[in-house]
């Protein structure tokens, strides 16, 4: 299974983000019902684990929090447009930090690339862009989410597998 925890928006706020990137050219944009934040990402889990990943989520203490996501660029590569805060929070780095290490202690592969607050709003973008200032979206935080990610033909599917307040 291919599994992630995020931060997942509501459709309203979801639709606010993707008008951040329309005046962007290119590349191929997110559907709205995907758009969200990935904590912390896992490749291949095996089913077995999920029961222990269900448990440690639901052990993990963290506050709600306000996210100020008012930055705009592009990686590239690999192109892709995001969404991020200039100042990420001390809670959600806090619940980034103690997401990756329950994966990790359950010796289930995560990604332990440095944790970079964003939203994915396009994919293979044709240009590099500077980091530029957009009108603040303000997102109240109050919980995360377990997602299992499949592809079909529009791209990824995803499934919700728990919910938990903070």
């Amino acid at each position: 299974m291919r599994l992630f925890f995020a931060l997942w928006p509501d459709a309203p706020l979801q639709q606010s983000m993707l008008q951040a990137a329309q005046g962007l050219e290119g590349g191929r944009p997110a559907r709205a019902e995907t758009v969200h934040l990935t904590l912390a990402f896992m490749s291949e889990v095996a089913e077995a684990k999920l029961p222990a990943l269900l448990d440690m989520a639901s052990c993990i203490q963290g506050e709600p929090f306000s996210l100020q996501l008012d930055q705009l660029a592009i990686w590239s590569p690999p192109g892709v447009a995001h969404l991020s805060p200039s100042a990420p929070p001390a809670a959600l780095l806090h619940l980034a930090e103690a997401l990756q290490q329950g994966v990790h202690q359950l010796d289930v592969r995560v990604d332990r690339r440095p944790f970079q607050p964003h939203v994915t709003l396009r994919r293979r973008m044709p240009q590099r862009m500077a980091t530029q200032s957009v009108p603040t979206l303000s997102w109240a935080v109050r919980d995360f989410v377990l997602v299992q990610s499949r592809l079909d033909a529009q791209g990824p599917a995803y499934a919700e597998l728990g919910r938990w307040s903070l």
